[in-house]
This record gives structure tokens, sequence and C-alpha cells, in this order.
């Protein structure tokens, strides 16, 4: 065993010597480089983007609205329409009976299994208005209803009486007048009734309807309008739901 005197460095006696490398060999080695990709941008549909150019439709199979039970799809023409005319029936049959009767359907029987939220007013059987329509109460009722006669009716009746409308109430209404051009919304078709008209038409005859859906629908001096116009300094959200209403 070595003595190793105080004081002396270890590396004084241990020559640590660092293996020779030849200089033709360093040179020729080719030198590691890290590459950095430029950033996408990508945004919500970006998944669905790239699948749908790897997933292709099959032209065979039956519509989605007979997917619900595949072993009983309609094969032929007639019982595909007599399917779609159910279907659009049943739905038809279901919101009668909410229009009919609401006062049945006011109470959820499946409340202790699970609670529908959030409470879509608009969605709710309305038996009737709980304020009466020359209060600022019944005017927000109204507009979380999407009544939209009856809201302008209530506005109307505000201002006769010389009532101030706070300014939140008054854009929610300009906004939903604006939405839906100052009429109630409208039952449009049904998907399935949809596919039962367009499914014997020709060419010629889907590019008609199509050209009459492209049709000027705004109402000129509308209730909107007169809104906006009534208003000293518009806001940029009242010009942004003019516009949007304009061009929709």
């Amino acid at each position: 065993m070595s003595f190793v005197p105080r004081g002396l460095q270890l590396s004084s006696i241990y020559e640590v010597a660092a293996p020779s490398q030849d200089a033709s060999s360093t040179s020729s080695s080719p030198q590691p480089q890290i590459i950095i990709p430029k950033r996408k941008k990508r945004d919500e549909l970006s998944i669905l983007k790239a699948l749908d150019h790897t997933v292709k439709m099959n032209p065979r199979t039956a519509h989605y609205m007979y997917h619900d039970d595949p072993f009983m799809l309609p094969v032929q023409i007639n019982n595909r329409r007599n399917y779609a005319a159910a279907k659009s029936a049943g739905r038809k049959a279901a919101q009668h009976v909410a229009k009919t009767y609401p006062q049945f359907l006011e109470v959820n029987p499946f409340s202790s299994w699970f609670d529908l939220q959030p409470v879509l007013k608009a969605f709710t059987p309305q038996v009737q208005f709980l304020h009466s329509s020359d209060t600022v109460d019944g005017l927000r009722e109204r507009i979380d209803s999407r009544a939209c006669e009856s809201a302008y009716i209530n506005y109307q009746l505000l201002n006769e009486k010389g009532e101030e409308i706070p300014n939140d109430v008054k854009l929610a209404l300009f906004d939903l007048l604006c939405c839906y051009n100052s009429e109630d919304p409208k039952k449009s078709m049904y998907p399935e009734e949809k596919y039962i008209f367009h499914e014997g038409l020709s060419k010629e005859q889907k590019s008609e309807v199509m050209r009459r859906v492209f049709v000027k629908t705004w109402k000129d001096k509308g209730p909107a309008e007169e809104i906006f116009a009534a208003t000293e300094k518009p806001s940029h959200r009242m010009y942004n739901s003019l516009l949007r209403g304009r061009v929709k």
C-alpha cells in the first residue's frame, strides 16, 4: 500500500492521459445536427380534417337515419320512405303532446336519477308566462323563451309607459330580433322529411329549390332596425348583430 504525503494532489501522482484522436478521423465523421421543424397552426377541426382525408364514405351503405336497427334496414325505396315518414311523424306527435298538455311535463320524473342541466327554457313546455307583458321581468322571460313577437310588444308597452329598460335587456332583445328576423322561430323540416322531399326530385328541380333558398328575407325597417335607429349611440355589439342578421 503506497503512502501519500499530506498536501500532495492526486493529480501529481496519477496522470490521467486522454486517448489521442486522429484529426483526420474527427473531420471526416458527420456532425449531428438538430433540425427544429416549423410550427403548424392547428385548430379544433384539425383531427376531423385529417380523418376526412383517410376515411372515405361508402356509397353502398344505407343512410345514417336507418342505422338505429341494422337488422331491419329498408332495402326498397318505398320502405325507406315509410321508415323516414314514421320517424318524422313520431317526433311531430311528441311535440304535439308537449304543446297540448304542457302541464303534465312540468315535473321531471327522472330527477332522482339525473338532472337536466342546463335547463333551456326555449325547449321546455311553456304553460304561460309568469310575468305580465308590461314589466321588465316579463321582457326578460319572453327573451329567454325566444318569443320574438311577444318580446317586441312588451318592449313597446314599456316605452309607452316611459319605463327605463336596462341596457343588457335591450341588447338581448336586439340580438334576438336580429337572429330570427323579428319573427318567432319557425319549425323547419326534419332531416327525414328533407330526405323524402329531395329523393324524388331531379337535378333541375333540386337546383331550383336551392335557388329559392338564397332569397332575401330580411325585413327592411322592421323592429330590429327601429330599435337600432332609436338608439342614440349604437354599440359595437349592435352593429355586429345587425350585420350578422342581414347576411343570414
